[in-house]
Formats: C-alpha cells, structure tokens, sequence
C-alpha cells in the first residue's frame, strides 16, 4: 500500500488549498456534508477507474452540492448501518469501564482497566474501518443502495484481500489519521477541519488502492454507476484539472 501517495492525494492540484478549504467547510456540515464528501470521492474513484494510470486529483466545486450530495448518500448509509452495528460496541465497553472505576477502589485496577478500554476502542475501530472498506466502494462505485450485492462482494472482497491483511492496512491508516488530526489541532485548532477533510480523501485512495489489488487477485469488476449528460459539467472533463 502506498500511504504516502494517499496522504498526500489532497494536495495535488494548483487549487488544493480552495478545494481542501471547502471541504472543511462541508465537514463542519451535520450528515450532509459528510454525504458531500462521499459523493465528491466517488467522483474521483470514476476518474482513477476510467484512468487507472492517473491518480490526481481534481478541485472540489461546490456549485455541484446537490449533485455531489445525491451522489454521496448511498456509501453513508452503508457508513451508517456498519457504524452503528459495530459503534454500539464502544456504548457497551464504555460502561463496563465506569463500572469498573466506581466499583474499584484498587488505583491500580482502575488503570489497567483504562488502558484495556484504550485498547479494545482502537480495535473497534480498526474493525470498523476493515468491514467498512467493500460496502463503501460498492456504493461509490455503484451509485446505489443494494444490501444483498454488496454483501455478496464484501464477502468475495474479504477472501480475496484477506481481512487479516486488511487489519494489517487498518493500523497505519488510523496511526497516520491520528497523526494528521492532531497536527490540525495545533494549527490554532481551526486546522483540524481541513485535516478531517485530507484524512477523508486519503482514506479514499487507500479504498481505491484496496480495489485494485482485489482485481489483481481474479475479483469481479463492480458495475459503474450512469451519470446523466445534465450532471456534466464542463469542469470535469477539462484536462486542466488533471495536473
């Protein structure tokens, strides 16, 4: 896996810092920004699957929002319907480890039960990203909801990739997502929006990246989602905006 190209994918355009401004704005949005978002990757997941050989980015317009946030819905929901399945473990460990601390009066109890919740929240988390990996790429590139196919190709995603290899890509992507919001924070705080929005996009390529070695391994290809000519724009098949 490349982590370097994928960190770095938000930065290469002239208009990176507009493009990476503006979504922080949409991350500062509840839900529909995030959907924006979403909807923006899946555009750039069409634009690396037509040129496999071309990865650039290109600007985020924010003229395309209702294009962007239809286009976007469908990889949340599935976002949504993991998260929550898997998130709810947190509710449940969360508890357990107050329990824990109000029941103990042993110091050294209460620490070893802090860093065991740190730990068990860090592998939920990498569970999360490793079974969110194949439903979101089936809604970006699909462009559809459809529960059953993309069981079916998470499934064949799964044994394919491995999901003990995936777990192995989980861990430096949340190390290195770690890293860049932090380094947001320093930046007068504010920062951390833009390296939300970086962080999301770099997730993005690493999917991209996922895909791909899925294909070389004998994977089907998914079917791609039809854009109408009315949601064209001039601005997307203008080569300036491939560096």
């Amino acid at each position: 896996m490349n982590y370097k190209r994928a960190y770095a994918i938000a930065f290469q355009h002239p208009d990176w810092m507009k493009s990476l401004l503006l979504l922080a704005v949409c991350v500062l949005i509840p839900i529909v920004g995030v959907m924006v978002i979403l909807g923006y990757r899946a555009e750039l997941m069409d634009r690396w699957i037509d040129d496999d050989s071309d990865e650039r980015q290109k600007p985020f317009d924010f003229n395309r929002f209702t294009e962007l946030l239809t286009r976007g819905a469908w990889p949340f929901l599935y976002q949504l319907i993991i998260g929550l399945v898997l998130g709810s473990l947190v509710g449940v460990v969360y508890v357990m480890f107050i329990v824990v601390v109000m029941t103990t009066k042993d110091a050294a109890v209460a620490i070893i039960g802090f860093i065991l919740y740190f730990l068990t929240i860090l592998l939920i988390q990498l569970v999360i990203k490793a079974v969110q990996w194949p439903f979101v790429l089936h809604g970006q590139v699909t462009g559809k909801f459809d529960f059953g196919a993309a069981w079916a190709f998470a499934k064949d995603f799964y044994a394919k990739v491995g999901l003990t290899n995936l777990f192995g890509i989980a861990v430096p992507c949340i190390l290195l997502d770690t890293v860049c919001v932090l380094a947001g924070l320093f930046l007068f705080c504010v920062g951390v929006y833009p390296a939300a929005a970086a962080v999301i996009l770099a997730d993005n390529h690493i999917t991209w990246q996922l895909y791909r070695k899925y294909l070389d391994k004998g994977g089907r290809t998914l079917p791609r989602f039809e854009r109408s000519r009315k949601d064209e724009s001039p601005r997307d098949e203008d080569p300036a905006d491939r560096v």
